[in-house]
């Protein structure tokens, strides 16, 4: 069981998960609990969960708006974890069709830190690129990030976007639209 807190350390109501990693010789597995719902409290509890299996246990909370995604190792299942959130920094940014230099919408836009062991981060844009071909992050470390798309390609495939969690500039991400691909450029 557990309690999440906001930054100011108020109770705090967001979806956790709870996510079991064992390792035996070579060998390891992983499982990824139900999600549920703090109260408003933000009070959660897991039931049925087994301290005996040698392995590691966290609590995540899911990335929301404007806050960083939480994956807090446990030490002890019969003591209860508490965990405070914190405050995301926002980076925007606009994806070009590399040929037009029209916005494209749709866009799946994500960002990467290539830390090691539990360093390593994923983030994904609050939503696709909008209609000006529009991207926004709220939920970065104050750190180097790389940015990547899914359902195109970067137009200069050998050189890394990278931005901060936190800079006040917009990026611009140029890319390829894929053959066969739903994805338009704006039209001027």
């Amino acid at each position: 069981e557990g309690r999440l807190l906001d930054v100011d350390g108020s109770p705090a109501e967001s979806i956790v998960s709870l996510h079991v990693t064992v390792k035996r010789g070579d060998y390891s597995w992983g499982l990824g609990g139900a999600e549920i719902q703090s109260d408003e409290n933000g009070r959660f509890a897991f039931k049925n969960v087994n301290p005996g299996p040698g392995g590691t246990c966290s609590v995540g909370v899911r990335s929301r708006m404007n806050y960083r995604p939480v994956d807090q190792k446990i030490e002890d299942l019969r003591a209860p974890v508490v965990i405070q959130l914190q405050k995301g920094f926002r980076v925007t940014g606009t994806a070009v069709d590399d040929a037009t230099g029209q916005p494209v919408s749709g866009v799946e836009v994500y960002a990467s830190h290539a830390g090691t062991g539990a360093d390593f981060e994923i983030l994904e844009a609050e939503a696709r690129t909008d209609a000006e071909g529009r991207f926004t992050f709220s939920n970065m470390a104050q750190q180097e990030y790389r940015l990547g798309i899914r359902n195109a390609s970067l137009a200069d495939a050998y050189r890394s976007v990278t931005v901060t969690g936190g800079q006040s500039e917009p990026v611009v991400l140029r890319i390829r639209i894929l053959e066969g691909s739903d994805l338009r450029p704006r039209k001027p």
